[in-house]
């Protein structure tokens, strides 16, 4: 299999002497953002203490309440405050631990960055301060902060940070610790830290759904106040009440119907279940009483489940469902025929896009705007386009990819004549408050990680969402007045739901946790004896599988279960241990800025792409179609610079890049984690010690559907759906990798053979852990693994360098897939070379392109093949097309300045509009810090320009509650947008700055001017010349005649 060569070269290479790596930076704990003692402490001139509470503060549940919550704050231990929906608790009790003490300093951690950065928002603007000011936040990539802040909102992620570099008591005096039902594996592993913890803050816990018994008996000394709640009446209603309000019709062949067509009546498993459902309620409602009674219950339970299954399909949602499928449910609710039917006809698995449409609709005649709950970002994308065809609602997605200021837009006023439609995760259900919502449709699904343990393979699972949840989702219709709220299950389901979701650590594989744990811990030994005080712990066949898999990886010692040194760096990595260890790799190997841009795309749902975007990119690997695609997206950019500048931290800088990146690409992914498998038309066999799992490539694969290959496939995540189990992201991989990565028995690798690359691998890992340089071995992996090299390094932003016996170059722009395509002659060094001189294949490309049609990224890839490598068998390029390539390049040197001084003008008039207006306030120096959006401000001028004052007065309303402005400053804002920016006070001052901007881009204008002149008299000079050789080369033929 492999050429007498290669295998030369590597037994060479295996023979020689290790070359040291390259000297790494020192491995020390990072200093975790804001983690200082310092941040949070009270500057000395500090003289703004908080404002007092509100009449319509004291109003709250919370204020009526604070005598025992008092008491608790005072006593040694820590307080559990489970206050109901609508009390306060989250807004509130920071404001009066900053008013009780003057000295006091809070974090308040939360499990999402909404709620911590809207919750900091809201209680700055309560407290008449901006953001930054006394009140701030720190969340992933954004930290508004300042001086005096004493309150500090956070994740939980960016607090395990900050508890990593400093003691929690070094930290605050309170910390906070918001939405404790939710049990996240962060959220455990900060209480162990603090449970063993000598020095420690004040610590509250909260929660409005919370079992206190899980907590009471973790922590002794808790104390329990209990706040009730205050919200608006909310109308409960399920499956049934909805299609009977909208007498909705599922179609038969929709995605939301059952794929073997609708349910039959059958009354004897209606009798059955009916029992059931009474047999189970008895059971919770005598929990405490005769265990003799619970018993005789719980067999009479036994029986009936035995008999049922005897007579009910397969189907684990059918037995709940059939009660209301017969004719007396139809009467009870008043269903239609049709309607009866859809009730047989929905996939309880599926969300009935068509029906929350149905219900929207009939919400549209009243006030209020509309939430709808949904598992995760492809149903959001799908109910999405489902309404975009109705113009009367302003459609609003919600979930965690979306940057901070795109999830605040949920928060803006919606516009009068439409109605505004939130479309969420489970991201809405705690701590945010939308006051215009007065509906609510909870599809009743959530979406998270779920764990084999027999395999250690985890897998995305879409499941029933706990009774908590559908709690704390039905109170957000009636935060601020009553609403309604639609769960898209059957009334009787809800009996069955598991009472709150199951704890993280409980489904998720723990290697990734145990690291974090060990470095936060500092604590030593397996896995299982860490982590036993847990307030969940894991058990000890999970335990035992994560410390063979943390030795395997060289993260521990197995001997003593210590950290290694590259162990410590893969802690301290924001990435699951095989993401981690693949980062570290490829900083070894030379392509750590291609690994940080394909692990952004790959653990970032906004790499959303299409499978035909993602099939133009690359046909056989969903890999290298993310990283070519991932290019175009600056949020997954970003992420991937985030990435490799924390990298370059830990290890120190690259000390080289790999010449063929593609093959050190894939050698960091597969001795991460080499989940490879044989790959037949459209499946995948997985074989584990446990089972074989079938496996199928997902619908957004490149490779589902692919039936003309075979082989073997790397691939990542899982998803669990009721059709199969479906892996995400899978790449075709040669024959080569499989027997260098894994153990897999390969008939075409001889014994020899398979010896030398088992001793590669082991070379690779020596590099991997930094104990031997890889520039060789990068090298080497180029000539092991000719297949995949498929190198784009070196050349201009945005042209691609391929090269597989055959070299192509590519270019991709603005996400439209390939635009074009030649065939150069040269390598890769030598086309950028040529490229300056406007000649080489590169100047071809570009000429192709304009003879093709000009205009790249408007149309299909083109195509131009050549009839051999040597430059007599290329077709030549004719004085025509030489011309219209001129003229193509002329059109474009016009356009591309034309837009520069457009650009340049937008750029003025928008950056200057709010600083303008703070300096004709005097307000310059009060609000220059607030942070007032730009963009906010130029909306708001323009709708008072249209006519649209109502729009406009809302939009000053959120500025002005954003920046924090009260009194006189709030008022002279107002009558300054309200008048167009062109207030009397303000007329003078206006036009000297209209006068300032203007010069600006005039000059601008002026300067490009010069410029393009001189780039439209080279080009035409060019132009002339080309037709003087023409024309003297026409006459030259017309004498010879």
């Amino acid at each position: 299999m492999l050429p007498s060569a290669t295998k030369a070269a590597l037994a060479s290479y295996l023979s020689s002497s290790p070359k040291p790596a390259a000297a790494a930076a020192a491995v020390l704990p990072p200093a975790a953002p804001n983690s200082t003692k310092a941040l949070l402490q009270p500057h000395p001139t500090n003289n703004n203490p908080p404002t007092p509470p509100t009449k319509t503060q004291l109003t709250l549940p919370f204020y009526s309440h604070l005598p025992p919550l008092d008491a608790s704050l005072t006593a040694s231990g820590p307080t559990l405050l489970i206050g109901a929906t609508g009390c306060g608790k989250s807004t509130q009790l920071p404001q009066h631990l900053l008013r009780t003490a003057s000295t006091s300093t809070i974090v308040v951690a939360q499990p999402r960055r909404l709620a911590a950065t809207s919750i900091a928002s809201r209680v700055s603007s309560e407290l008449s301060s901006p953001v930054g000011g006394l009140v701030g936040y720190s969340i992933r990539g954004d930290t508004r902060k300042g001086r005096d802040t004493r309150c500090l909102f956070v994740t939980y992620g960016v607090l395990i940070r900050m508890l990593a570099s400093d003691s929690a008591a070094a930290l605050c005096t309170h910390l906070v610790l918001d939405e404790v039902h939710e049990r996240s594996a962060d959220l455990d592993l900060i209480l162990l830290h603090l449970k063993t913890s000598k020095d420690r803050p004040k610590i509250i816990l909260m929660s409005a759904t919370v079992d206190e018994r899980v907590f009471s008996s973790y922590l002794p000394e808790l104390t329990v106040v209990t706040v009730p709640g205050r919200t608006f009446p909310v109308e409960r209603q399920y499956l049934e009440h909805a299609l009977a309000h909208t007498n909705y019709v599922c179609p038969l062949k929709s995605a939301s119907a059952r794929p073997n067509g609708p349910l039959p009546d059958d009354p004897v498993s209606d009798t059955l279940t009916a029992e059931i459902m009474s047999v189970k309620k008895l059971i919770d409602d005598t929990a405490d009483g005769n265990p003799d009674v619970i018993s005789n219950l719980k067999k009479r339970l036994a029986s009936l489940t035995s008999a049922q299954n005897s007579v009910a399909p397969k189907d684990p949602t059918t037995a709940l469902l059939l009660p209301l499928c017969l004719n007396q449910t139809q009467t009870k609710f008043s269903l239609n025929p049709s309607a009866a039917r859809s009730l047989r006809t929905l996939d309880p698995n599926a969300i009935p896009n068509g029906l929350i449409a149905r219900l929207i609709e009939k919400h549209m005649d009243t006030p209020g705007d509309v939430l709808v709950f949904l598992p995760g970002l492809k149903e959001i994308s799908a109910l999405q386009s489902h309404l975009s065809s109705n113009n009367e609602i302003l459609v609003l997605p919600l979930h965690s990819s979306l940057s901070t200021a795109e999830q605040h837009k949920v928060f803006l006023p919606s516009p009068a004549s439409k109605t505004k439609v939130i479309l969420a995760t489970s991201i809405a259900e705690a701590s945010i408050t939308v006051p215009s919502i007065t509906l609510v449709i909870d599809s009743c699904l959530s979406r998270s990680q779920s764990l084999d343990p027999t395999t250690n393979l985890s897998h995305l699972s879409t499941h029933l969402s706990s009774k908590s949840s559908i709690d704390q989702r039905a109170g957000r219709a009636g935060r601020v007045q009553a609403g309604t709220c639609y769960h898209l299950i059957l009334s009787p389901i809800v009996q069955s739901l598991q009472p709150s979701p199951e704890p993280e650590i409980s489904n998720t594989p723990i290697d990734s946790f145990s690291l974090r744990a060990r470095h936060l811990l500092r604590q030593t030994g397996p896995t299982g004896t860490i982590l036993k005080a847990l307030l969940t712990p894991p058990s000890a066949t999970v335990s035992k599988t994560a410390d063979e898999t943390l030795i395997k990886s060289s993260a521990l010692d197995p001997a003593t279960f210590d950290l290694t040194s590259h162990g410590t760096v893969l802690a301290q990595l924001p990435l699951s241990l095989p993401h981690a260890r693949a980062l570290v790799a490829s900083s070894r190997l030379g392509v750590l800025e291609l690994i940080s841009l394909l692990l952004a795309a790959l653990t970032s749902p906004s790499s959303d792409f299409s499978v035909e975007e993602k099939r133009r990119a690359d046909k056989f690997s969903d890999h290298v179609a993310l990283l070519r695609l991932a290019r175009t997206s600056p949020k997954i950019k970003k992420e991937a610079e985030r990435l490799s500048k924390l990298t370059r931290e830990l290890l120190g800088p690259n000390d080289f890049v790999a010449a063929s990146p593609l093959p050190s690409l894939f050698a960091s992914l597969l001795i991460s984690s080499p989940q490879v498998a044989p790959f037949y038309p459209s499946s995948i066999q997985y074989v584990t010690p446990a089972r074989t799992h079938s496996l199928k490539p997902h619908l957004s694969s490149v490779l589902h559907g692919l039936n003309s290959k075979s082989g073997h496939v790397f691939f990542g995540d899982v998803m669990k759906l009721p059709s199969g189990a479906m892996v995400m992201d899978a790449s075709l991989i040669p024959s080569e990798a499989v027997a260098l990565f894994t153990e897999l028995e390969i008939s075409s690798v001889s014994s020899e053979e398979k010896e030398l690359l088992r001793s590669f691998r082991g070379r690779i890992e020596k590099i991997i852990i930094g104990e031997e340089g890889g520039l060789e071995a990068s090298n080497l992996l180029a000539l092991v693994l000719k297949h995949v090299v498929r190198d784009w390094s070196g050349l201009p932003p945005g042209w691609e360098y391929e090269e597989d016996r055959k070299i192509w170059i590519t270019r991709i722009e603005g996400g439209k897939g390939i635009s074009s395509m030649t065939r150069p002659t040269e390598s890769a060094s030598a086309a950028v070379a040529k490229k300056m001189s406007a000649s080489g294949s590169l100047a071809r490309a570009e000429k192709e392109l304009a003879r093709k049609g000009g205009d790249r990224g408007t149309g299909p890839a083109t195509i131009t093949k050549a009839s051999g490598a040597g430059a007599g068998a290329r077709k030549k390029i004719t004085e025509e097309e030489a011309k219209l390539a001129v003229k193509a390049r002329l059109k474009a040197e016009e356009d591309k300045e034309r837009k520069k001084v457009t650009a340049a003008s937008k750029a003025s008039s928008k950056v200057n509009s709010v600083t303008k207006m703070l300096r004709e306030l005097d307000l310059e120096e009060k609000y220059a810090s607030a942070n007032i959006s730009n963009d906010l401000v130029v909306d708001i001028l323009a709708f008072v320009k249209e006519g649209e004052k109502e729009e406009a007065e809302k939009g000053i309303d959120g500025l002005i509650a954003d920046a924090g402005m009260i009194g006189g400053s709030a008022s002279r804002v107002r009558r300054y947008l309200l008048e167009g920016g062109k207030g009397s006070a303000s007329a003078k001052k206006g036009k000297s700055d209209k006068g300032r901007g203007g010069k600006a881009v005039v000059v601008s204008a002026a300067m490009a001017a010069p410029e393009l002149k001189k780039k439209k008299k080279k080009v035409k000079d060019d132009l002339s010349l080309l037709e003087g050789d023409s024309g003297g080369k026409k006459k030259g033929r017309g004498s010879r005649r």
